[in-house]
């Protein structure tokens, strides 16, 4: 089995006039002329949106790839993000997030296996991974995203390969399942009814819930005393 690719190219904000057709890769974060403007990532919906911002917030958060390289993100910016932006997808925080990446070098202090280390050690799995490799070698490139299968003994699957800096941006692969499996709003159940519909309504003394959670498994939760305790 193998991955179907696509070619891909990423600029800053002020090269987007420079980038060829096609999938495009832009940064929501950044200093200058770094970030794509709102007008440009309008304009670009399915663009891959970037977070190389040195300083974390919830709203990065929301991007679909971590960048970590020198003045942007560094390695132990790596699993908090990584743990909230995983979050944000599946509860479809902002519809059309992927599902999270971090770019990273093949080599030197940011590499792909000081990245790999870090979720290791954190037991966090199914994070991608956007390798940069300058070989100009869009074969090479190709085949490992294609060869890069996700699931059961592959927890970091390569999502994208960056083969070339053409001066104005970057030429890239890119997982076409990745681009493809994006996050959606979700239909939230309506409260139950009593004091979280209606202050003046009763309060509960004891409620408990039951639902099966994003992980397919059914959780029981009891409401006792104000507070929320998880059950099964």
């Amino acid at each position: 089995m193998t991955i179907a690719t696509t070619a891909g190219y990423d600029a800053t904000g002020v090269n987007v006039a420079h980038l060829p057709p096609g999938q495009h890769a832009g940064y929501v974060t950044g200093s200058g002329s770094v970030p794509w403007s709102a007008a440009q990532l309008s304009a670009d919906p399915n663009v891959i949106r970037i977070d190389q911002s040195p300083t974390n917030t919830a709203l990065n958060e929301l991007a679909d790839v971590l960048d970590v390289e020198n003045g942007a993100a560094t390695i132990p910016d790596v699993v908090p993000w990584c743990r909230a932006a995983l979050a944000n997808f599946h509860a479809g925080v902002r519809p059309g997030q992927r599902s999270p990446a971090v770019y990273c070098s093949r080599k030197g202090p940011f590499s792909v296996t000081n990245v790999v280390n870090a979720l290791t050690a954190a037991k966090l799995v199914g994070i991608g991974l956007w390798v940069a490799d300058w070989n100009n070698d869009v074969a090479q490139a190709t085949q490992e995203v294609a060869n890069s299968v996700p699931g059961q003994g592959n927890p970091y699957p390569v999502i994208g390969r960056q083969w070339q800096n053409a001066g104005s941006f970057d030429r890239n692969v890119f997982s076409v399942p990745w681009l493809a499996a994006r996050s959606v709003k979700l239909d939230r159940p309506d409260s139950p009814p009593g004091q979280w519909l209606d202050k003046n309504a009763w309060t509960w003394a004891e409620v408990v819930t039951i639902g099966t959670g994003l992980d397919g498994k059914v959780h029981a939760f009891r409401f006792v005393g104000g507070h929320w305790a998880k059950v099964v």
